[in-house]
């Protein structure tokens, strides 16, 4: 354990669940992406409290990037965990750790990779998703599964239940999990690409209601995937959006289908 010198990465809810579970005198810096103001403002304040520094993500191939490279190697980090991070670690990224690298994903790989895995599961009507711990390769969520923990999507379940439901599970995983990543001591799994999927970030296009085209199933999983504080599904009505920011209960859809 004394040997892992561990950089972790995440948002602020991601870096909070990371610095409960890991040894804080091994993590040597924390890492926040460039887009999540709220997450460096608090990673900013954890800083000071808990004595670790951190550095911010800048896009990847700007000139702020290649920056942030050469002050991040200076740590001698060898291992990394991510957790709730929006970004792609690039090779050159992964590179710095020699690929001793690791993330905590929320969905049962290899289904739901990529972006908004909670809202997707929802919108394709899936009964099972879960929290997924796998190792970081050059794709998006494909590396090998060290382990994972399953949560059953009730059917008036919104986005925002299951993201609850989803981080009591991640928590109580990574607290049994992440002490084995500072042994070497780890059972890997393939993920089988046959039965895999993968979701890009939900569109504006994506949350358009379409009462010929869709079921009624269809726009219910829709409207509870994408409830308030998420962008809301909407219908056109007249040229105008109508958005559907709050619970529509399934039997409550003929207001909305007319």
């Amino acid at each position: 354990m004394l040997h892992k010198k561990i950089a972790i990465a995440g948002n602020y809810f991601g870096i909070r669940q990371l610095l409960k579970t890991l040894p804080l005198k091994n993590i040597k810096v924390m890492i926040v992406p460039y887009n999540r103001a709220d997450s460096i403002n608090y990673v900013k304040l954890i800083s000071l409290y808990y004595k670790i520094p951190y550095l911010v993500h800048p896009k990847n191939n700007s000139v702020e990037y290649f920056q942030f490279l050469e002050k991040l190697s200076k740590y001698n980090c060898n291992l990394l965990v991510s957790n709730s991070y929006p970004l792609i670690f690039k090779a050159s990224f992964l590179e710095i750790f020699n690929f001793n690298a690791f993330n905590i994903h929320a969905s049962l790989l290899p289904k739901n990779r990529g972006c908004d895995p909670i809202h997707w599961a929802i919108m394709k009507d899936e009964k099972l998703t879960g929290v997924t711990i796998h190792q970081i390769d050059n794709n998006v969520d494909t590396g090998n599964i060290i382990a994972q923990n399953t949560v059953e999507i009730n059917f008036t379940d919104t986005w925002v239940l299951l993201s609850e439901k989803i981080q009591i599970a991640k928590f109580k995983l990574i607290k049994e999990i992440l002490p084995m990543l500072l042994t070497d001591n780890l059972l890997l799994e393939k993920q089988d690409n046959n039965i895999s999927s993968y979701n890009n970030t939900i569109s504006e296009k994506d949350l358009e209601i379409n009462c010929v085209k869709m079921s009624h199933l269809q726009i219910y999983n829709l409207i509870r995937a994408n409830i308030s504080p998420s962008n809301p599904a909407y219908i056109l009505k007249n040229d105008k959006k109508i958005y559907y920011k709050n619970f529509v209960k399934f039997d409550d859809l003929h207001y909305i289908i007319k």
